[in-house]
Parts: structure tokens; C-alpha cells; sequence
């Protein structure tokens, strides 16, 4: 084996077979830790949730790859972005690096090192934030840098697909089960909501309270004052019971203005206060509205101490006590 340059001339110190065959075996090593701690590193990011979580698998990697020191920031809006309720296009575009980042991830950066390396972290039009290596001579050397690097950049563009197409699903299943008009659940969620709590406190033999609500003098509205003044009572309606009623209730438009609401542990006495809290609320509601007209509502409810009926019969019994308040009422009023 001869060993000489590109263009002919022999180096003046010539590699002895040994050396040359030696550097292959190690060169053949480093290629292989390489590609088993990729392969680690891209199975570990693969199941991550979370930012944090994903920086400290890159952490330990590069870590492994005798890096001896990594300090990872990042946008803290990124952060604080897959945590809220939707995440916008718009917000995913920025330009340039915030005054302010946050950092994720820190390890064995307590000391001073000869060598730092900043490797920015950012996909498509997002700058996402950086990385900081210190002494990482062994990755530099051998390229490893890239391709840790790259496989990183890789994650942290598909957990932010994977968050956002998570939360889109989450406002699509939210819409399919809520109402347009009053933002409470609708008849779809009777069967995803209403029947599991029913059953769960039938099961643990909880009390539970059916109320049925059911706007007045809703023809009446529409007819003289048109349907947008309609929709205003109904959303007055839904409002009251928003305000009145706590949050492990479910409440449902169950028809055009029909409102069912499920009070899981209520007996008597409470769900009589509660039905007296309601009228107040919507007596208040009904003023601050500055309508030609009050928004109001009868209500009746049934008390299931057991489970000993099924959550249709329940309903059929407060929609005929809703009926009876709504006569007594009428009568008072003539």
C-alpha cells in the first residue's frame, strides 16, 4: 500500500499499514457510536411531549458524545405558545431573537472551558432558540455536530406539528359537542357527557339532580321584538346558568330553548338553592340587558338518590316539574 497526496508527491512522514488500518478500525467505531446514539436520540425525541422534556434527551446525548458542557434556550413564546388553548400561524413567524430567552436545559456548565460552540436552533420562517457546547472537540472533530444537531431541529419541528394538529382536534372535538349560539354543550354531548356522569353516580350510588330549564315567553319575543332579540334570551338564559352553576355540572342546550344541566352530589336543599340563585341571576341579567322585555325562564329539577331510574325518566320527570313552575307562574301573574 502506498501512501501519497492527490497530486503524486509521497508526504514526508509515510503511514505504516498499521497506523492506516488502525485509524480505520477507530474511524469505523466512531461511526458506529455515532450512528447508535442518533438512533437512541431520534427514538427518545420521537416520544417526547414537551419541549423540556425533549432538550434533556439531547442533553444526555451530546453528553455521551464527551461534550462537557450544553446550556439550551429558547423562546420562552414558543414555550408558553403549546401550553395555551391554540397555537396561530402568525405568532409561529417572527423575525429575528426576542430581548429575552428561556432557558430549557443546563448541565455541567458551572465552570469556565476553552471552547464554546452556538449552534442556533430554527425551522422554516421560527427561530426557536440556541444551543451553547462547551469543550465538544470530540463531536467537532469527528462530525458529529451536524447530525446531532439535525436530528434535534428535526424533533422540535415535528412535536410543534404534533401540539398543533393535537389542539386543532381538541377545538374540532370542542365544536362538535358545543353549541354556536350559547357556548354550552349540545344534544351531541348528551351520550359523551350527561349518560357517563349519570351512570358514575349511579355506580357509586351518589346523588345526582336533573334540572330542566326552559325559556318564556320565547314566541312572544321572536314575533314582536324579531329572532336576533330570540337569541338574545337564550344567551341570557345560558349566561345565568354559567354564573349559577359549579363547574362539575354538565350543562346542555338541550333543545331550541330547552337547557338540561347534570349536578353530580346534589341533593335537595342544594339544588333548591340553586334554583333560586338561577331566577336572581337572570333577574339580574334581564336588567343589565336593557331589553324591552325581561329574560326569564322556568326551571324544575328531580332528585336521584339511588340511580333507580334512567337518565331519560329523570329528564321527562323535571321537564314536568319545569312545567308545573312555568303554570303556577302564569297563574300568579293573571
Amino acid at each position: 500500500m502506498l501512501f501519497q497526496d492527490s497530486c503524486g508527491c509521497k508526504p514526508e512522514q509515510v503511514r505504516s499499514r498499521s497506523e492506516y488500518i488502525e485509524d480505520r478500525i477507530f474511524q469505523e467505531v466512531r461511526e458506529i457510536d455515532l450512528h447508535n446514539e442518533i438512533m437512541e436520540l431520534k427514538h427518545n425525541l420521537i416520544e417526547c411531549e414537551d419541549y423540556k422534556q425533549m432538550a434533556q434527551y439531547f442533553t444526555k446525548c451530546v453528553c455521551g458524545l464527551r461534550c462537557k458542557g450544553v446550556r439550551i434556550w429558547m423562546n420562552q413564546d414558543l414555550v408558553e405558545e403549546s401550553l395555551s388553548d391554540s397555537m396561530g400561524e402568525a405568532s409561529y413567524i417572527t423575525d429575528g431573537y426576542p430581548d429575552t430567552m428561556h432557558v430549557i436545559c443546563e448541565k455541567g456548565m458551572e465552570q469556565e472551558y476553552s471552547l464554546y460552540v452556538y449552534a442556533p436552533l430554527h425551522f422554516r420562517e421560527r427561530e426557536v432558540g440556541y444551543v451553547v457546547l462547551a469543550d465538544c472537540d470530540y463531536m467537532l472533530e469527528n462530525q458529529f455536530l451536524f447530525e446531532t444537531m439535525n436530528t434535534y431541529l428535526e424533533s422540535l419541528e415535528y412535536l410543534y406539528r404534533k401540539l398543533r394538529l393535537r389542539k386543532a382536534n381538541e377545538k374540532l372535538s370542542r365544536l362538535y359537542v358545543l353549541d354556536s349560539l350559547t357556548g354550552l354543550y349540545n344534544r351531541m354531548a348528551y351520550q359523551e357527557f350527561a349518560e357517563p356522569l349519570y351512570e358514575k353516580c349511579r355506580l357509586q350510588k351518589k346523588p345526582v339532580t336533573v334540572m330542566f330549564i326552559d325559556a318564556d315567553h320565547l314566541k312572544y319575543i321572536n314575533d314582536t321584538f324579531g329572532h336576533d332579540m330570540g337569541n338574545l334570551e337564550i344567551r341570557g338564559i345560558a349566561d345565568g346558568i354559567r354564573k349559577v352553576f359549579p363547574p362539575e355540572a354538565v350543562s346542555m342546550r338541550y333543545g331550541g330553548d330547552e337547557f338540561v344541566v347534570l349536578l353530580p352530589g346534589c341533593e335537595k336543599a342544594q339544588a333548591e338553592s340553586l334554583k333560586a340563585a338561577f331566577l336572581k341571576a337572570l333577574d339580574e341579567i334581564s336588567k343589565s340587558l336593557h331589553a324591552e322585555f325581561d329574560v326569564e325562564a322556568s326551571i324544575g329539577y328531580e332528585v336521584v338518590l339511588c340511580g333507580e331510574k334512567s337518565l331519560n325518566e329523570c329528564i321527562n320527570n323535571a321537564d314536568e316539574k319545569m312545567y308545573q313552575f312555568k303554570k303556577a307562574r302564569k297563574a300568579q301573574r293573571e
